[in-house]
């Protein structure tokens, strides 16, 4: 029995030798084929690694704003189209927007691209923009409303002087005094009140890319005048789509009549905290 283990274990180790002697005697028998060395691979994949575009296209960009008699005709003239290819950016958008009716003030960007006109982008509104693109020899136009963060705040004014002067000292829209106005102007005689009237309010603040653009709408006031307060609460009608203001019976606030005559700038300051 051992005379046969010790036999096994010869046979074992004598094979293994043989495979040690092969090995070491004719390598090139067992290594992998690969067509290319390894320093001709390397260099293969250098001269094929995909590299960036020659260059980039030259893009240019203005941006400026429509003057008090400029027209859409005079700004492309002004950037190098001719009358009839104006008049043709004009016909090809109007049923998207009319760019005859451009207002002074508003903001537009023109782009060209290797001095071929890319695009306009106009500011129709301060929600709603216009962009006309270059398109396989067309123009293509298209409206987009902008994005707003919206912030809900709560101020408390204390009558003093003039409501339209504080807000405007204290850093807030004339916007808002003509809102807050507009929404009260029927119930409450502006021209009746006294210092230490008071009002609170709860108005949106829309921003864009960190900016204050404009407000939004008023959800709540409260106006208190002597002893007695005036409320106006925002509703939204779904169906409608439009915004209505009910005092806390749930009456309209807009009567059919004003109880005092309306003055625009009236007796009323305000000591806003945020």
């Amino acid at each position: 029995m051992d005379f046969r283990k010790n036999r096994i274990s010869f046979l074992v180790l004598l094979n293994l030798c043989i495979v040690f002697i092969v090995l070491n005697s004719y390598p090139h028998l067992f290594r992998p084929n690969f067509p290319l060395s390894l320093r001709e691979l390397r260099s293969f994949l250098t001269e094929n690694t995909p590299t960036e575009a020659a260059s980039a296209r030259d893009i240019l960009r203005f941006e400026d704003s429509f003057d008090k008699w400029s027209t859409v005709q005079d700004v492309l003239l002004k950037y190098n189209f001719t009358a009839q290819e104006a008049q043709r950016l004009i016909d090809e958008t109007r049923s998207v927007y009319n760019l005859n009716r451009v207002m002074a003030g508003n903001q537009f960007l023109i782009e060209f691209e290797d001095k071929h006109f890319r695009s306009l982008r106009y500011e129709i509104s301060d929600e709603e923009y216009l962009t006309v693109r270059s398109e396989n020899g067309s123009y293509i136009a298209a409206r987009g409303t902008y994005e707003f963060d919206v912030v809900v705040e709560e101020f408390y004014g204390r009558i003093e002087g003039s409501l339209w002067n504080t807000l405007v000292s204290q850093g807030e829209d004339h916007r808002l005094v003509i809102e807050l106005i507009n929404i009260l102007r029927w119930d409450v005689p502006f021209t009746a009140i006294q210092p230490g009237d008071s009002f609170k309010l709860i108005v949106e603040k829309k921003f864009r890319d960190g900016n204050f653009i404009k407000y939004g709408r008023i959800h709540a006031v409260e106006f208190r005048r002597g002893e007695k307060s005036y409320y106006a609460f925002l509703f939204h009608d779904p169906k409608t789509r439009k915004d209505f203001y009910y005092d806390e019976n749930g009456n309209s606030v807009r009567k059919a009549f004003l109880k005092v005559p309306f003055q625009f700038n009236p007796r009323v300051t305000s000591s806003f905290s945020f």
